[in-house]
This record gives C-alpha cells, structure tokens and sequence, in this order.
C-alpha cells in the first residue's frame, strides 16, 4: 500500500479523507485502523473498489487532537503502510471548515433535541390513545440520516427502522452502537424495502424538499427543480402511506414554501437565511402535501401541528436576529397550539411545517 499525505486543516471536530493505494477489493471498514502517532480514529467509510483508483477512506479526528507533525499510517489485517507525516494545522482560518464543523454538531443536536421534545411524546401519545405499548409500535424513520433517531427510538422501547439512500450512511450506521429492536436499509424512499402496512409510525423529518431536485452547495447553495419533480414527490408520499398500517401516524415536517425567508437552507457557510420564491419550485406547501397525499390514497386526514419545543435553534442562535427573534418565534408557535390560532399552523406565517396524516 502507498499513499501520500500533507496538511490537515482541523477545528476541535471533524473528517480526514485519505486516498489509499493497494487495499485488497475484500477488506471490510472493521478491518482497517488509522493510526496518527499510535492513536485510533474512528473510520466511518470505505469507498468501493475500482480498478486502478485509491480507495477513499473517511475517519474521524479524536477531538482532542492538538496541533503539530505526526506520524500517520493505515493498518489492514498484516499490511500496514509506510509511517507518512503530517501536519495538523488550525483551521480557524478556513471558514467553510468552521461552519461544516458547527453544522456537524447542530445537526446531532437538533435530532436529539426534536425527538426527546417533540416526536417522542407524539409517538408515546399514540400509544396511549390506541392502549400499545412502545415495544408493540413499529417507527420508521424516512431519511434517518446518522440515525441518532432511530436509536432514541429504540432506546424508548419501540421498534425502530430507519431508511436512507446515501451509500455513505451505510459505513456510518455500520460505525455505530447497534440498539437492540433497532434496524436499518439503504433504500430510496420512492420504493420502500418493506410489505404493505408494515409501520404504525412513519417520521420524515426536512426530506420531502430534497426530493426531485437538483442542490448544489459550491461557492453558494442553488436548486433547481427537476423535470419530473411532481411524479418524484408523489412516489414518495405514496409509498410511505402504502407502509404505513391502519390506523397510523405519518409525520413530515419541512419549511414552508409559502413562507417568503428559508432559514434552514442558508446560502454559503455564514449560514445567513435566504429569500425563497415559490418560482424555486423548492420548499413544499401545505396546499402541495394535500395534494400529493389526496392523489395517493383517499379518506386520509391531514392536520398542521404547532413546531413549538420541535427546535432547539443552535444555529440561529449563533446570530444577532437569531438572538432577537428565537423567544418570540418560540412565543409565536406556542400559541398557535390554542384551537382558536391552530389555523396559523399550515398559514404562509409559519416558517416551518409539521404535518399528521392518518387514517
């Protein structure tokens, strides 16, 4: 094996990528250690094989890594590359570095925040009513992503599944504490792995505005809608309501498309909101889901819940209008939970959407 190596921009967090020459076609993410002066990191993914290309390898750097050269090598079963040194430097510099970094760390903090304040009570209030106990309820999470999620879930005695099509998801769940009534399938949502009427709970949380478009993210983030954006959404609802059982719950939440300012979409690594014009064809309606779930399965009724206690606003937080606005915004979706404002719920003044569909 032979690889070369050079500086490492770091900021308390983060993943190195090294391009390895020579690793055998077979070798498995649990067979391969990278060791920077004897110390393991954490290896998250693998790249497939490709005759005459290095395999990409993704690991990551103990938080307390400090500053200065190393001795960096991989280790795979009996053969072990040369020790190559390297130089981890600052990456306060480096601002894009800086925000994937803290976007790392909102993300895992707002999955656990929305599910131990807000979907999990949800769930548990499903059990109640229909007289089931969690170990009785089968969940699946929609894009699950790290799948932090469908750990909670499981850790809260339901029966998790949680469904992904990013390959790189894979290495990462395979990386994992797998919890027991836990499970996990590498799938596109438009054709779902599993029977008819396999779930009680279905969650999709920030997916359906991924789905049937084109996102770019260098230097500054676009979209653009694709052709067949409509046939893609309408696949998507359907197969999640051809899963779920009777009676069950689907959850989705996304930001409103109606709503002229897009916050979770922000435009470079400032993480600054960004004006949304409905022209973008980007961020779903109410009026949209309505219509997707209507031409999908008939007699289902769809209800817009207040997002209060749904975020935990680390990265808005961060801001001065963020700082400014985050209590009363809070305020706001409070008091949307009273019947007599419970229309605001799915209204163009609520910035972000969250939708019951059920039997």
């Amino acid at each position: 094996m032979k690889w070369t190596a050079g500086e490492i921009e770091f900021a308390g967090s983060g993943i190195a990528t090294l391009w390895v020459d020579g690793l055998p076609d077979s070798v498995s993410i649990a067979l391969v250690d990278v060791l920077l002066d004897g110390v393991a990191w954490n290896v998250e993914y693998i790249s497939p094989p490709r005759a005459g290309e290095p395999r990409q390898i993704n690991a990551r750097l103990p938080p307390a890594t400090g500053y200065g050269e190393y001795s960096l090598r991989v280790r795979v079963g009996g053969l072990e590359t040369p020790p190559v040194a390297v130089k981890v430097v600052r990456g306060e510099r480096n601002l894009a570095l800086q925000s994937f970094v803290r976007n790392l760390h909102d993300e895992e903090a707002g999955v656990r925040h929305r599910m131990e304040h807000f979907y999990i009570p949800l769930f548990q209030g499903f059990c109640e009513e229909h007289r089931l106990h969690p170990s009785q309820v089968r969940v699946l999470d929609c894009g699950c992503g790290n799948a932090i999620s469908v750990e909670l879930l499981a850790q809260e005695g339901f029966r998790a599944c949680g469904v992904d099509s990013w390959p790189f998801r894979l290495q990462q769940w395979q990386g994992r504490r797998r919890a027991p009534r836990s499970e996990f399938a590498l799938a596109d949502a438009r054709q779902l792995p599993f029977r008819d009427g396999a779930f009680d709970i279905i969650l999709s949380c920030g997916v359906l505005e991924h789905v049937g478009v084109e996102e770019c993210c260098a230097p500054t983030y676009s979209v653009r809608a694709l052709a067949d954006q409509r046939e893609c959404r309408q696949r998507f609802v359907a197969e999640c309501l051809r899963v779920l059982r009777q009676p069950g719950a689907f959850y989705l939440d996304y930001p409103n498309g109606a709503f002229p300012v897009d916050f979770w979409h922000p435009r470079d690594h400032r993480n600054l909101p960004r004006w949304h014009w409905p022209s973008e064809k980007f961020l779903p309606t109410a009026r949209e889901l309505r219509q997707l779930v209507q031409a999908s399965e008939r007699g289902m009724t769809i209800r817009a819940l207040s997002p209060a206690g749904r975020f935990k606003y680390e990265r808005t937080g961060r801001r001065w209008y963020g700082k400014l606005l985050r209590q009363a915004v809070e305020f706001g979706f409070r008091r949307i939970r009273s019947p007599r404002l419970s229309w605001l719920a799915e209204s163009r003044l609520n910035p972000y959407l969250v939708l019951k569909v059920s039997h």
